[in-house]
């Protein structure tokens, strides 16, 4: 027989305690690689994203883990040569190293990830068109020139000009005058770019007799 005092002396008790996942946040931005105060950058011209850099931000209740979640995050920088497009680009929070190696210190969080967005903005591009002096009698000159400021050092003439010509005219039924802003330049569909242009005059002399 055992005695109430002995059996409630003996007795063990047992308590289950249930530790819950700390809701986090990992975000993402870009910044100018030269700014010691890395301040977020999320509007950018074509052209210079190469000069842009990634990084994470970490929520304050994360308790000085995220040095330990940085080793299995990061922020990938933008492509050098991103263009322009409507939704922007996104700073993509990618996992690198082995996830088995931290998962100690990630099962401790509810982590949500807020990928930052930059917006490529179209760089002001001027093309201007030469002025041409032609004899009466003379034909046509096969291309007309022109100069370009403001184009991308990786892009061409090619990705902006579709062609250039004269406007609402024929040549063959001009006759000997100036005619001014009458060359033009039909330019590409090209989002990167926000063209304005500088139409050339042609002179046509009159042929002097010999």
């Amino acid at each position: 027989t055992v005695s109430n005092k002995a059996y409630y002396e003996d007795a063990v008790a047992y308590l289950t305690v249930v530790v819950k996942r700390v809701e986090a946040e990992i975000t993402s931005y870009a910044y100018e690689k030269d700014d010691a105060d890395k301040a977020s950058v999320t509007s950018v011209e074509y052209g210079k994203t190469g000069e842009l850099s990634a990084r994470l931000k970490y929520s304050d209740n994360m308790d000085g883990n995220g040095e330990n979640v940085l080793k299995v995050h990061e922020a990938e920088p933008l492509p050098e040569r991103a263009g322009v497009k409507e939704e922007g680009w996104t700073v993509d929070i990618v996992k690198t190293g082995d996830p088995e190696e931290w998962k100690p210190v990630l099962r401790n969080y509810e982590i949500t990830y807020k990928e930052g967005t930059v917006n490529v903005t179209p760089v002001d591009l001027k093309i201007t068109v030469d002025d041409v002096t032609v004899k009466e009698g003379e034909a046509e000159p096969t291309e007309y020139g022109y100069s370009i400021e403001g184009l991308v050092e990786w892009d061409t003439a090619d990705d902006v000009v579709e062609s250039v010509g004269l406007k609402d005219a024929v040549f063959e039924e001009l006759v000997p005058g100036v005619y001014e802003d009458i060359i033009s330049v039909n330019v590409k569909d090209n989002p990167n770019y926000t063209v304005t242009s500088e139409a050339g005059s042609l002179t046509i002399e009159k042929a002097v007799p010999d």
